[in-house]
């Protein structure tokens, strides 16, 4: 169905969506299962199609350990969904010992590897990312290892407060 999102300024309001809810511990072959589906369905529509996985639980872990309430750390995210980067500098300057977080957070990588590199790097300042990397990588290996090509995205949904757990986002066009 059509989502409307009011957005200040002249970028489009009208987004598509469809969405699928999995209840229960069936992880990661659940996840896989609903990237697989959802990429058959695009795919029998002739859609060409980019799939980018991510967790929620990798930006949640950096503001929470910088102290953002809550209110801040959803305002903040927002802005950088908005290409606002310059916050995650603040965030970066609250956790000593970190890298770059902006340099981290906005470049998207490759697979296993990718999320291997960014566990080495954000766990040392912030070790609660840990879990949500070593999930994100399950389900990344699991489609490596069938040979379905994605991108990790650290920033990639709205409203990260509400996930759980890994998500993914399927670009066609």
């Amino acid at each position: 169905q059509n989502v409307l999102r009011f957005d200040p300024g002249d970028a489009d309001r009208e987004d598509w969506q469809c969405g699928v809810e999995l209840l229960g511990d069936t992880y990661p072959q659940g996840d896989v299962e609903l990237i697989l589906m959802a990429r058959e369905t695009l795919d029998r529509l002739g859609l060409k199609t980019r799939l980018k996985l991510s967790h929620p639980g990798i930006v949640r872990s950096l503001l929470d350990k910088a102290g953002l309430s809550l209110t801040d750390q959803l305002a903040l995210y927002d802005r950088v969904l908005a290409g606002d980067l310059a916050g995650l500098d603040d965030v970066e300057a609250k956790l000593p010992g970190s890298a770059s977080i902006r340099a981290l957070l906005a470049k998207d990588g490759q697979g296993p590897d990718y999320l291997q590199n960014l566990e080495t790097v954000l766990a040392p300042a912030v070790p609660e990312v840990a879990g949500s990397l070593r999930e994100l990588a399950a389900v990344s290996k699991t489609l490596d290892g069938m040979g379905i090509s994605h991108e990790i995205s650290p920033l990639l949904v709205r409203d990260f407060e509400y996930y759980t757990g890994p998500v993914f986002r399927i670009f066609a066009g």
